[in-house]
């Protein structure tokens, strides 16, 4: 009888050992899944913070478009079939323009000035020379002004030439408006205001009147609106003026 409970102890500390050892490298497993998976996460979001980073990194699609116009239009363009404003030679031959001209080589960049075959950014071109030459002549700023009026840079090139102008000269030369980047759309008309001695009562009337009036010209009753006007109240309210 004692060794059958021996035995039987036995039996459970050995089944005990084995759900423990069990329990044991199912736990090494999950936690073994949990590294894989947290590893992934890490390397996913290290990839997103590349990715988001290269893309903070390069131009946009505007920067890109500016920075190299001669690129392929887009499918929007293309559908349009909406030509290139610059050919790759001259789109080319603009960007070291600009590059030599910023450094300061002048006379590089008038090698390939001459060899533009559209000077469609030559205005461009004249502005940055003559912001980065140390003290451009006044007859060269005059005739920029004189080619180029209409130029974003025209108000300092003005404002440089007037500067140059002796004092009393210079008082008597208006400066151009300030640039918004707006159109300059005209003030309306102010309202017309009859110059009969009319009621407040009767003003009120003249109101209603015309209001009815604008009603039936939208909606084609030209006929109404000729009785209206033909009515003797009316005629006497309104002026010839108003009547017209």
């Amino acid at each position: 009888m004692k060794a059958s409970i021996l035995l039987l102890q036995t039996n459970l500390r050995a089944h005990s050992r084995m759900a423990a050892g069990s329990l044991v490298a199912v736990l090494c497993l999950v936690s073994l899944a949990m590294a894989i998976y947290l590893s992934g996460l890490r390397d996913d979001r290290a990839a997103g913070r590349t990715e988001q980073g290269a893309t903070h990194g390069r131009d946009t699609p505007a920067e890109s478009a500016a920075e190299n116009p001669t690129e392929s239009p887009g499918p929007v363009a293309q559908a349009a079939n909406v030509p290139a404003l610059l050919s790759e030679t001259d789109a080319a031959h603009y960007r070291l323009i600009f590059s030599l001209q910023k450094q300061g080589d002048f006379a590089a960049a008038r090698a390939f000035i001459s060899r533009l075959d559209d000077t469609l950014l030559m205005g461009h071109v004249e502005a940055q020379r003559l912001q980065h030459t140390a003290r451009p002549k006044t007859a060269e700023l005059k005739h920029w002004l004189l080619e180029y009026a209409d130029h974003p840079d025209a108000l300092w090139i003005h404002r440089l030439v007037k500067r140059r102008l002796p004092r009393k000269l210079r008082k008597s030369i208006k400066s151009l408006p300030r640039q918004t980047g707006l159109a300059v759309v005209p003030a309306p008309p102010p309202p017309y205001v009859s110059k009969k001695n009319l009621t407040r009562k009767q003003r009120r009337r003249v109101s209603r009147i015309k209001r009815a009036i604008r009603i039936w010209l939208r909606r084609g009753k030209i006929r109404q609106t000729e009785r209206l006007l033909r009515r003797g109240y009316v005629i006497h309210l309104l002026d010839r003026y108003e009547m017209d």
